[in-house]
């Protein structure tokens, strides 16, 4: 059986008994609800399974992002909310049954008044929530400041500042005016060097194209230096043929380019002040996971470097640092990646960062040393799949470097 026919099948099986479950227990606690009521229930619960259904085999094309990010965020925030509530039914009927004379006894009347109403409320809190990522949440670019101190830095770029955007994921985008206000906040960082870490799109080069003069203003008075993501690859995306793929790619190199971007492929450039120079590697993406592309060339990329005072290196996943610049490549300085997005929701302050993706990335959001090696994980500038943020805002990282 083919997966999205198996997919679809249990979806099916998963969703109906839910929404009998739900109906169930709102005949319970709802007595006076009339057919109309309930006709309404199953209208709702119906439609949004054959949404999803429809969307999962008939995508909505990516040249229409409003229309993919409402009806994303919709179906999003239906199923939380239901999820919710019906995990909080769940417990109701648990505590109910357990508090049983006899088997079969209904719900008492006080007990229905007092967990309805409490119920509801659970199931509006995460509607709430995906609503203020949405409409506030994806736009709510955040500057991070980070000072970190290389002790062989030479002393003619000390001060030098770097700013960091990663993971634009321009096929995401629905509100060009929230795009504009992210990018004029970077530029009001005033940063002496600006590195992009990754993921341009989602699938496709033309996701971007809408928004190629707008980050065209992105300029630094020692250059603007970026890398390839793995979704910039196409390898997300169903192609006609190999042909169509490689001709995608390569129009997005040639946006980078066409921007005045310098994109570093397996390749480093040789900044040079004072009579002193700095080398700033990047590589194609390598993941350590089995589903990431691994065509990175670390070796091949700090060729040449060997007389620079420090090497910053470019690389999109954060686990590249663990898994091979930490253990090959003690002479890296500073790595920055991306990738991670901080999964788009939990809680990041100045004391408490937490997240879901914690658990499966070790390296997620920040700074991070090992000896004398550092890694910055940028948080992202864009989104993807939800379109928005919850406790998880779009960054713009500026690093001071200092001897």
């Amino acid at each position: 059986m083919h997966k999205k026919h198996l997919f679809t099948l249990l979806l099916i099986l998963l969703a109906l008994p839910l929404e009998w479950y739900g109906q169930r227990m709102m005949a319970v606690w709802f007595p006076s609800v009339t057919f109309l009521g309930y006709l309404v229930y199953w209208a709702i619960g119906l439609a949004t399974l054959v949404s999803l259904i429809t969307v999962m085999w008939y995508p909505v094309k990516q040249s229409r992002p409003r229309k993919r990010a409402a009806l994303t965020a919709s179906l999003s925030m239906i199923y939380l909310a239901k999820v919710f509530l019906l995990v909080g039914l769940l417990v109701a009927d648990a505590y109910t049954f357990s508090t049983q004379a006899l088997p079969g006894d209904t719900v008492p009347v006080q007990q229905a008044a007092f967990f309805a109403p409490l119920l509801i409320l659970v199931g509006l809190v995460p509607v709430g929530a995906l609503a203020y990522g949405v409409v506030y949440g994806a736009h709510d670019f955040k500057v991070s400041h980070k000072r970190i101190r290389l002790p062989h830095l030479p002393e003619s770029w000390d001060g030098l500042r770097i700013a960091q955007i990663s993971d634009i994921h321009a096929g995401s985008f629905f509100h060009k005016g929230g795009i504009r206000k992210g990018i004029l906040k970077l530029m009001q960082t005033r940063p002496d060097i600006i590195v992009f870490t990754g993921d341009l799109v989602n699938h496709t080069a033309e996701e971007f194209e809408p928004y190629l003069k707008l980050f065209a203003r992105v300029k630094a008075p020692l250059g603007v230096y970026s890398i390839l993501g793995n979704h910039d690859y196409g390898g997300y995306h169903k192609w006609q043929n190999q042909a169509e793929r490689a001709a995608n790619l390569k129009r997005i190199k040639d946006m980078h380019r066409e921007m005045g971007w310098k994109l570093l492929l397996n390749e480093t450039v040789m900044l040079e002040k004072g009579g002193e120079t700095i080398a700033i590697a990047g590589v194609e993406n390598w993941g350590a996971s089995s589903r990431m592309p691994k065509r990175g060339k670390l070796d091949q990329a700090l060729v040449g470097t060997e007389g620079a005072a420090v090497r910053i290196l470019l690389s999109h996943d954060p686990s590249h640092w663990q898994a091979k610049v930490i253990e090959q490549h003690p002479e890296v300085d500073l790595t920055l990646s991306g990738h991670t997005h901080g999964m788009q929701f939990g809680l990041h302050t100045r004391k408490v960062k937490w997240s879901p993706v914690q658990y499966h990335q070790k390296h997620w959001t920040g700074l991070y040393r090992k000896g004398g090696q550092y890694l910055y994980v940028n948080r992202g500038f864009g989104f993807h799949g939800f379109p928005g943020r919850i406790g998880m805002p779009p960054e713009i990282t500026v690093l001071e470097l200092h001897r």
